[in-house]
């Protein structure tokens, strides 16, 4: 009888330990994402000169995010790109050797809305370009 009551403590032991020790992974920004739209705004010194909206045919563009800290594109089934990634907050990551790039990002249901920004002078005017994109999970 003591050698069963042993047995089973050791049982409910090693499973309340696997209970216990089980992380939550779930990130929900992790899964298969297709391109609906992409709009790119560009700006000079603060004032838009170009608004443009782009709609993706179906699989042209395919976004994957792995919980291993990989992504990777695909434009109509064909690998494009492979990227590390990082989520801070409200901010997607994507890099690529020492370069990176960032994006605020919301998840709404099944969509993702992501809006990448960039700044930069030249010759005394100040550029801005936005990139938006719409992102359907698969």
């Amino acid at each position: 009888m003591r050698k069963l009551f042993s047995i089973i403590s050791l049982m409910l032991s090693l499973l309340l330990s696997f209970i216990s020790c089980e992380k939550d992974e779930s990130n929900p920004i992790i899964g298969s994402w297709e391109g609906i739209s992409l709009r790119t705004i560009n700006y000079e010194d603060n004032e838009i000169v170009n608004d443009s909206t782009y709609t993706y045919e179906p699989e042209e563009f395919v976004l994957e995010i792995f919980a291993d800290g990989k992504c990777k594109t695909y434009e109509f089934g064909d690998l494009d790109e492979t990227f590390d990634w990082e989520v801070d907050g409200d901010m997607f990551s994507l890099k690529e050797g020492n370069n990176s790039r960032g994006a605020k990002f919301i998840i709404n249901g099944d969509t993702l809305s992501m809006d990448f920004t960039s700044n930069w002078d030249e010759e005394g005017i100040q550029y801005k370009r936005v990139f938006s994109y719409i992102l359907m999970r698969n």
